[in-house]
């Protein structure tokens, strides 16, 4: 007897298609037609990954050939794709178009700086954790007379 479920073909999808850690993600996927089973999962990686057995997250897929699930993004800036893994053997059966997660810096760097892993670089003449603090970038020194 054959015990596969699923209608096919293999689909996921993701939204939305860039977001922080933390954030709401939804899968929604369709199951391989008779390829799948109870204990399948959909599974975060890094893009282009091929190793299924180290995931940055997962999630169980339901008893729906079709189906779409919330999960978070997860704690990584990196360039990600999700993954429709057959539990028995842990194989990639489909994955999804890749995805953003970034981390958000305070403020967005009020507009005088660019962030890269949630931390501010500021731009000259700003300085602070979210570069909200204006710096001169020059002085000018004037010498007045001076009596001998």
């Amino acid at each position: 007897d054959d015990c596969s479920i699923g209608q096919g073909p293999t689909s996921v999808t993701v939204g939305p298609h860039q977001g922080s850690p933390g954030d709401k993600l939804l899968i929604t996927y369709t199951r391989p037609v008779n390829n799948g089973g109870p204990s399948d999962l959909l599974a975060i990686y890094h893009k282009g990954s091929t190793d299924m057995k180290t995931p940055l997250g997962f999630v169980m897929a339901t008893e729906n050939d079709h189906d779409t699930i919330e999960t978070k993004y997860p704690t990584v800036e990196a360039e990600l794709e999700v993954h429709y893994v057959r539990g028995t053997d842990q194989k990639s059966l489909g994955h999804s178009a890749p995805f953003m997660s970034v981390f958000k810096c305070k403020e967005d760097c009020n507009n005088h700086g660019d962030c890269k892993l949630g931390f501010c670089t500021c731009h000259n003449g700003f300085d602070g954790f979210s570069c909200e603090t204006s710096v001169p970038t020059a002085f000018k020194v004037s010498v007045v007379g001076s009596t001998t």
